[in-house]
């Protein structure tokens, strides 16, 4: 629907009026979740052979929840972001998200080897990027209810429009694949070969 108000030009109306619908859908269902969190964590968070106690698990199911209920919003907000094809912007917040992680999960893992320990790395960077994203979020429609309706800028500017979005989408694979190979070179390093 945003590609539908932005040629309409009432793209600010709508961002003003679902924002608020978003975060309440957020709340009502993170809610229900916290309230069920006893079942959740029974149903999910124990395995057969977990020697946890109640507080730890539960502590993890609320992470957990808490993690589901942010990138929910952090979803939405990267979906509203490709509806006004804000590509750059886009590749951008999660090149954010990737650098976030990686260094926060990194630190967390060297201070205490734990699952909370990473949802808490986890939750920190999927916060940050939806609180950087919701600031950039209302810039962009702020900017595109004030342009109006967008002009085609011709073949030179298509060109470059596309080549800077593939520069930030390069920067942003190569940051999650280094991503992906710095958790698998620490588990090797900690854990060897074997496992």
């Amino acid at each position: 629907y945003v590609s539908y108000y932005e040629a309409r030009g009432h793209l600010e109306a709508f961002y003003r009026r679902i924002r608020w619908c978003i975060v309440a859908l957020v709340v009502v269902t993170g809610t229900a979740a916290f309230a069920a969190s006893d079942l959740v964590r029974e149903y999910v968070v124990v395995s057969r052979g977990d020697a946890s106690t109640y507080a730890e698990q539960i502590n993890i199911c609320w992470l957990a929840l808490a993690n589901a209920a942010v990138m929910a919003l952090y979803h939405c907000l990267l979906a509203f972001l490709a509806g006004m094809r804000t590509y750059r912007l886009l590749s951008a917040m999660e090149v954010l998200f990737s650098v976030l992680l990686t260094a926060l999960g990194l630190g967390a893992l060297m201070i205490e080897r734990s699952a909370a320990a990473v949802l808490l790395a986890h939750l920190a960077a999927v916060s940050i990027s939806t609180v950087v994203g919701a600031l950039l979020l209302h810039i962009a429609v702020a900017r595109a209810a004030s342009a109006g309706s967008r002009a085609g800028d011709g073949a030179a500017g298509a060109f470059a429009h596309v080549l800077g979005f593939g520069v930030v989408a390069m920067a942003a694979t190569m940051v999650w694949s280094t991503a992906q190979f710095v958790g698998f070179y620490i588990t090797n390093r900690q854990f060897g070969k074997e496992r």
